[in-house]
């Protein structure tokens, strides 16, 4: 037989569809199963606040949220140093902006795509891959470059002369990318 001892489930923010309307895993199931979970685990506490005022919660059950902020790898030393040489030896590419993130909806891609047709002197370079939802794209600007996945974001920042980081999310818990683009 199998048993299931504790029972974790992970959140980062409230959802919202494109009407502005509260949707998805918080509205649907968390006044009910939050009684069946041992910890409801985020990265910051805004989602707290939010379920607080927004949910019926018992003490008790509030009692299960935790906070597990996440860590930025701070071991980039080399990687920021070769790129300080070769920032100052070498002419800035003031035209490249990096975008890295979930190609969903919640993130915004297509606000994206709108400032690279406005812009068509401009790169953008997409660092990320669809998790949740099926977003259409529709017709992608030429200068809209996809690159895939990354899993090591320093590196990623670092890797090329880009000029500025972009985020074009509708909503966010903890923008962790911000942080890790802040730190470097």
């Amino acid at each position: 037989k199998f048993y299931i001892d504790k029972f974790y489930a992970c959140i980062f923010c409230e959802q919202y569809n494109e009407l502005g309307e509260l949707e998805g895993f918080a509205k649907d199931y968390l006044e009910d199963g939050i009684s069946c979970l041992d910890m409801l685990i985020s990265d910051n506490t805004k989602f707290q606040n939010f379920a607080t005022k927004t949910f019926s919660i018992s003490e008790t059950d509030l009692d299960k949220f935790k906070v597990l902020y996440n860590p930025i790898k701070l071991d980039v030393s080399e990687i920021v140093n070769q790129c300080r040489i070769k920032y100052l030896t070498e002419k800035l590419d003031f035209k490249k902006l990096l975008w890295i993130g979930r190609l969903d909806e919640q993130k915004n891609i297509k606000l994206a795509f709108e400032l690279a047709i406005a812009k068509p002197d401009i790169e953008i370079h997409i660092f990320g891959s669809k998790l949740i939802d099926n977003t259409e794209f529709g017709v992608i600007p030429k200068n809209i470059i996809f690159k895939g996945l990354t899993f090591d974001i320093p590196k990623t920042i670092l890797s090329d002369n880009y000029s500025a980081f972009i985020l074009t999310s509708k909503y966010e818990g903890l923008p962790n990318i911000l942080i890790e683009c802040g730190y470097l």
